[in-house]
């Protein structure tokens, strides 16, 4: 498992190393954890303040939300929003660079499953422009779950992989905080492993509920039973649990410093490879000038 990285040694803390590529990783993840939390409530809240469209059944009807033709030339203003932030996020879990093969795979698969949502939107009044295409009603939602299922599978499943790694490392102590933004402490590699195991089971345990609910509701067709908002609000909490996830594997990530670690052994590798192609290239010429004399 992460053979990429099981090569890695530890480098002295004295070398002077540029860690930007970690600090900008943290930051990438930043972007993607807010990005999807702001999702849903972007989408209602500007809806509702600044075109006065009422809360939709589903976050995907707003694609077709209109507003008041009498007040507002954009007859479809959320639509922007809506595909801006399905783009936005699945085009950087597109190209995130998971911490193994698997995990970036899946992530790469989600994210162009998410820019399917924004290409492919559901049907309106029954009709679908890609109808004529095979399956062409389906290509909406069948992109929303695998996106979704990708996801689910690894927050679930590949969750450990960034903390085993620490413990295939010999870490023994990490300075960690007991909140997102709280001051870091000294800690037991072992408390910090359960610490963040028992978030991530949480979290984990909520969102695929709320997903089964979710699911269940649209392929029975019996949300509008249990209230007119019940569907977006189902929805908007799976939104905000993969948020969560993605924000509180960065708050784990930035204590174990790991992406400096990987940045730095990057570095050095770089540099080792540098060295190597330069002396392959002074060879022949070396060689050449031997000759010529």
């Amino acid at each position: 498992m992460l053979q990429t990285f099981k090569k890695i040694e530890d480098l002295s803390r004295g070398k002077e190393i540029n860690f930007l590529p970690g600090q900008n990783y943290v930051r990438f993840r930043m972007l993607i954890g807010v990005s999807v939390i702001l999702f849903p409530v972007v989408v209602v809240l500007s809806g509702l303040w600044l075109w006065g469209i009422e809360t939709q059944y589903s976050l995907s009807h707003y694609y077709f939300a209109l507003s008041d033709p009498q007040k507002y030339v954009d007859l479809n203003p959320i639509r922007k929003w809506f595909c801006g932030f399905l783009f936005v996020v699945g085009a950087a879990l597109a190209i995130y660079r998971g911490y193994s093969d698997r995990e970036n795979q899946l992530l790469t698969i989600a994210g162009l499953g998410l820019l399917g949502v924004a290409i492919f939107p559901m049907q309106h009044d029954g009709r679908s422009d890609w109808a004529q295409w095979p399956f062409g009603n389906n290509y909406h939602g069948v992109s929303a779950l695998v996106a979704a299922l990708l996801v689910l599978f690894v927050m679930t499943f590949l969750h450990r992989e960034t903390l085993d790694l620490l413990r295939e490392k010999g870490v023994a102590r990490v300075r960690s905080s007991k909140l997102p933004f709280g001051e870091r402490q000294w800690i037991s590699i072992d408390e910090f492993f359960d610490r963040f195991r028992s978030i991530y089971a949480g979290i984990c345990l909520v969102t695929i509920s709320l997903l089964l609910a979710v699911t269940i509701l649209h392929v029975t067709g019996s949300g509008q039973k249990l209230g007119a908002y019940t569907i977006i609000i189902l929805e908007s909490l799976t939104v905000f649990g993969f948020g969560s996830y993605w924000l509180v594997k960065t708050w784990e990530i930035r204590d174990s410093d790991l992406d400096f670690e990987i940045a730095a052994a990057r570095h050095e590798a770089d540099r080792a490879q540098t060295e190597v192609l330069r002396r392959e290239h002074r060879t022949p010429a070396q060689g050449s000038s031997s000759l010529s004399q």
